[in-house]
């Protein structure tokens, strides 16, 4: 598995987990989120206004800037 399919899936995941958030919101993690590189991969947050247990869950596995 690529390191971008891993981020994908992992994304994916912590969507799936707050799945209220994303629902009442209307948005998707990769709305919210971009991710840079294939092998070596970047994950930033785009959306500043997601709760912080979503950014937590980010950026404790991505190291996001």
């Amino acid at each position: 598995m690529s390191g971008y399919q891993f981020a994908f899936n992992y994304l994916h995941a912590i969507e799936k987990k707050h799945q209220d958030y994303f629902k009442s919101s209307g948005l998707k993690i990769m709305d919210c989120v971009a991710i840079k590189g294939t092998k070596n991969i970047s994950v930033y947050i785009l959306n500043k206004n997601l709760p912080f247990e979503i950014r937590y869950d980010i950026e404790i596995m991505f190291w996001v800037e």
